[in-house]
């Protein structure tokens, strides 16, 4: 059956030569083992999903998800006295910004689905409850086990990945792990460029050189230099490109965790404090706005 649908016999083989196989295996145990096969198949999954019941971007397509979940409440009442799946979601308006505080405040309107919500919402996307659990795991906060998903949180991370093994955190990790720092990645792939800027091409020499297929950075630059979203509105830019600045201020939003923890620990032995460090950077005469090298 799975040589029909991926035409490649040789592929299939490689897929049972990797699992636990005992002769058989059940529908929900073989989705249980691809989804586990990448840290980025479940929530490569899950955008698959939402893309296909219209719920794409989820942020902005979340009265539809609420709809959905409306629909799968008047479905099972059956009568019965039961709480509103839809009927509590938080939404939160910050106040009206001033003109200092406008660019972090654009748009604050922060939603948060509780878990029963979630998993709710994931069960009408027909995703296992295992799998519902588990990205509930990736993409809630609010304790252990996580009691809730932040909407927009969790539309950043779908949107950060691209393909069922490749993200943006990821990629940045590569980035990191091979070039040290984001502006050397981005020296070595604008050699090329007679601007210093990174366009595509350039862009998918720095993937190769992370071992990153064509297909994948393909769609990494889509999300990471907004062609997606200029091609939504009809306004896409395809000549324009990324100075080293666009880039290291753009990636750096993606850099592992881990790795900006140790950043911090660095420089809180060396200065004390993160408070006491941006204040010696200030007295070298670096405003606080800059990008660091």
């Amino acid at each position: 059956a799975l040589v029909r649908l991926v035409d490649e016999e040789d592929h299939v083989d490689e897929l049972f030569a990797a699992m636990t196989w005992t002769g058989s295996i059940s529908l929900a145990a073989l989705v249980g083992e691809m989804m586990n096969a990448s840290p980025t198949a479940p929530l490569w999954e899950l955008r698959c999903r939402l893309m296909s019941h219209g719920i794409w971007p989820l942020e902005e397509q979340l009265p539809k998800a609420l709809a959905l979940l409306r629909r799968k409440e008047q479905k099972h009442q059956l009568g019965l006295s039961q709480p509103s799946l839809t009927g509590d979601i938080d939404v939160r308006r910050s106040p009206t910004p001033t003109r200092s505080s406008a660019r972090q405040c654009r748009s604050e309107e922060v939603h948060k689905m509780s878990r029963e919500q979630w998993l709710d919402l994931m069960a009408a996307l027909d995703i296992l409850d295992s799998e519902a659990k588990r990205l509930l795991g990736i993409l809630g906060t609010g304790g252990k086990p996580p009691q809730f998903v932040k909407i927009r949180m969790a539309s950043r991370t779908l949107l950060a990945t691209v393909s069922p093994d490749v993200s943006l955190p990821l990629f940045a990790g590569k980035l990191l792990e091979c070039y040290g720092t984001l502006r050397d990645a981005h020296k070595h792939a604008a050699l090329t460029s007679r601007d210093g800027k990174l366009g595509l091409e350039q862009f998918l020499k720095l993937a190769r050189s992370v071992d990153v297929s064509r297909g994948s950075a393909e769609k990494v630059w889509a999300v990471f230099s907004g062609q997606e979203e200029q091609e939504a509105s009809g306004c896409a830019d395809e000549s324009s490109g990324l100075s080293e600045e666009a880039f290291v201020s753009e990636m750096v939003q993606w850099a592992p965790p881990a790795m900006l923890e140790d950043l911090r620990q660095q420089l809180c032995f060396n200065f004390g404090s993160l408070h006491e460090g941006r204040k010696a950077l200030r007295q070298h005469g670096l405003p606080g706005g800059w990008s660091l090298s």
